[in-house]
């Protein structure tokens, strides 16, 4: 494989682990599009936290991956997926991906990896290899259970509808309990 990025961010553990309120908020926002204001409340007491996060504060990856544990538990794996489609397509703030359209699956790829990544997420690192049409992705220490790297399928996914795409996103055996692996095909 060619075209092999990297950027990487240490964390001592897994209390370290950070992601910007933005992603947080997103997840909330999937919630309460499909189960209103009394999923937001049911799913922010779920995690313990009383009040939404400001979009540029950084949140426990642990409390924002358990509004997808608590999506799960309420409503079904099924929709972890499209939580995670949703972050790209339908909420906005960091995430206004109108640009993408224009710049094709595989530029977002490198944009997200090379600036996106360093500013939502502390204690956290993406690889990507690159060869042709695909990418495997190795988010790293990002995985906190199948939920997170399901989600990030979804992600992949919603970047590859915004940018009209045709492809397939697999989560694959990272090998280790800390990353999440995605083989992204596209045409």
């Amino acid at each position: 494989m060619e075209n092999f990025i990297s950027y990487e961010f240490k964390a001592e553990s897994m209390e370290g682990r950070m992601i910007k309120g933005a992603i947080f908020n997103g997840y909330l926002s999937f919630i309460k599009k499909k189960w209103g204001i009394q999923g937001v409340n049911d799913a922010m007491e779920h995690v313990g936290v009383k009040n939404e996060p400001k979009d540029g504060e950084w949140v426990s990856l642990e409390k924002t991956y358990g509004l997808l544990e608590w999506i799960e538990k309420e409503h079904g794996k099924e929709y972890i997926v499209d939580a995670g489609k949703w972050m790209m397509k339908g909420m906005g703030g960091d995430f206004k991906f109108m640009f993408a359209a224009v710049m094709g699956f595989e530029r977002v790829l490198n944009r997200v990896q090379k600036d996106i990544s360093k500013l939502l997420f502390k204690g956290n690192g993406v690889e990507i290899h690159k060869d042709g049409k695909r990418a495997t992705i190795r988010l790293k220490g990002f995985k906190m259970g199948e939920n997170s790297c399901l989600a990030w399928k979804g992600a992949l996914l919603g970047v590859m509808d915004v940018t009209k795409t045709n492809g397939t996103v697999e989560v694959m055996d990272s090998g280790n309990d800390t990353d999440c692996l995605v083989d992204a095909k596209w045409s």
